[in-house]
């Protein structure tokens, strides 16, 4: 439901909105949302990090991948 749900968002926002890109990010840990995005036609473009809301923890990590037009499935 989740790979469908990004494909109507994707192909609306290129269609409707005529955005010429669109940036997902997600924790490194979550394997299902990097899964999602994946078969959504979203490619891995970077890694980032960033300081951690929670100030002791240090810093959390983040797959950033970026979808265009063309790689709407």
């Amino acid at each position: 439901v989740a790979t469908r749900a990004l494909g109507v968002v994707g192909r609306w926002a290129f269609g409707f909105l005529g955005l010429s890109r669109l940036d997902l990010r997600h924790a490194t840990g979550n394997v299902a949302s990097c899964r999602v995005a994946v078969k959504g036609g979203f490619v891995l473009t970077r890694l980032l990090s960033e300081p951690s809301w929670v100030e002791e923890e240090g810093t959390e990590e983040f797959h950033l991948h970026t979808l265009t037009p063309g790689g709407t499935p």
